[in-house]
């Protein structure tokens, strides 16, 4: 506090006129220790400017004995003064968090001005996954989403595109990505000239594996990634994969719920971009993909800011197609009338996808999925009632189907499967 000195009383008729820094008032969480704290601070301060103005002017030191009662008197009454600022202050702001709760309480206004003054989120890999994202990526085993998954974490770590035909505006990024999937022996097979030459990386490129002997558990590894970010400067986080990071699955929204959660508090307290893999079950190839074959509970898409996935193509085993299914951040660009076409190659020492251009993702279906699918099933319940005795008429009766093709599908069986031997015809 800085008091101004009056010729007749030794202090300003206003105690309070000065610097008195309330944002530590107002910001105080812990009003006892911080109160005394504060008094201390500013009794401290006042001291300090007498003794200057002692040094400065001798008159000042030669003031009289009620002089000095005097502006010890303004000094009582200002602490007094601020003191009774202090509490009432500390009281509203206890007041407004018990009528709030564990609630984050401003008027809309206040929020927007705050987001305004914030960056526009920019791509880390085109408008799939934006900086400050939760998203989520999901495919069948083997289509390669890892490949995926690394080629994006070597451009961001570089600043610049996963490649040819994907945008991306974010810059360098320091990126740890947690591979709990591959051995290191396996990353080098395919970042390598047949495990000779291999590729460089940027050393902004980290990659994690779990310590078998550690005794972290599944349920502790979200805060420990969140530690090694903030400890190692890494604001990109990748997780390969997310049935890693709970020992109680996905499965049942009871489980995936706190996972979710977790992830989230991280990416807000942190200030983490986090893209973290996940399976899709055995599908039927013949329809689209869609958030559905997201392997566990809809937790996991209802949490995330974004979700996109990859598929195969029936054209090519090298080709692969990529489609958004979920943008909070936008509108969702590569549905299934446009999704991103690519090609799985190996330059060299580097796996990666090439891009090829935009499809409609009906042109990849496997149509005759559906087909062998359907066909597969009326050729089981046709053994199953095969094996229980009924005949060929019977089974055609049965099935809603001829006695020819009943006898086509069990002669089929019949030079397929073993067990078919166990069948009367």
């Amino acid at each position: 506090m800085t008091a101004n000195k009056n010729p007749r009383n030794g202090w300003n008729s206003n105690p309070l006129q000065g610097n008195v820094d309330f944002t530590k008032v107002q910001n105080s969480s812990d009003t006892s220790n911080d109160f005394d704290a504060f008094v201390q601070e500013e009794q401290e301060k006042m001291r300090q400017e007498d003794e200057a103005r002692e040094a400065s002017n001798p008159l000042w030191g030669a003031n009289s004995t009620a002089t000095a009662k005097t502006a010890e008197a303004g000094r009582g009454e200002a602490s007094k003064v601020v003191t009774d600022i202090f509490k009432a202050v500390a009281d509203e702001a206890n007041q407004h968090a018990a009528s709030c709760g564990p609630f984050i309480n401003k008027p809309m206004n206040e929020w927007i001005e705050e987001a305004h003054s914030k960056p526009v989120p920019k791509q880390l890999f085109d408008v799939f996954w934006l900086e400050g994202q939760l998203a989520i990526l999901f495919a069948p085993t083997g289509a390669g989403k890892t490949i995926l998954a690394m080629q994006i974490a070597d451009g961001i770590t570089n600043g610049q595109s996963a490649g040819d035909g994907f945008g991306y505006d974010a810059g360098r990024h320091r990126v740890a990505y947690f591979d709990f999937e591959l051995s290191a022996k396996q990353v080098e097979k395919r970042y390598s000239h047949d495990y000779s030459d291999p590729y460089r990386f940027s050393d902004d490129f980290y990659r994690l594996e779990l310590d078998p002997y550690s005794d972290v558990d599944g349920d502790d590894v979200v805060e420990q990634i969140g530690i090694y970010a903030e400890n190692n400067n890494c604001d990109v986080v990748m997780v390969d994969n997310i049935t890693y990071l709970t020992n109680q699955g996905t499965e049942k929204s009871r489980d995936a719920m706190p996972l979710m959660q977790a992830l989230m508090r991280l990416k807000k307290e942190k200030g983490l971009s986090i893209l973290v893999l996940a399976h899709t079950p055995k599908r039927d190839a013949s329809t689209p993909l869609t958030m559905n074959d997201l392997q566990g509970s809809a937790m996991l898409s209802n949490f995330s800011d974004a979700v996109f996935t990859l598929g195969r193509s029936k054209k090519d085993k090298a080709l692969r197609y990529i489609k958004q299914l979920k943008q909070r951040d936008g509108v969702s660009r590569y549905n299934e009338d446009n999704v991103v076409v690519c090609q799985l190659k190996k330059d060299s020492n580097f796996l990666r996808f090439v891009f090829e251009g935009l499809g409609d993702e009906r042109e990849h279906l496997n149509k005759n999925e559906r087909k062998r699918k359907l066909t597969g099933d009326i050729a089981s319940k046709a053994l199953q009632l095969c094996k229980s005795g009924k005949h060929q008429r019977e089974i055609a009766t049965e099935l809603g189907i001829s006695v020819g093709s009943v006898n086509k599908l069990l002669h089929d069986i019949q030079h397929n499967d073993s067990d078919s031997d166990h069948c009367p015809f």
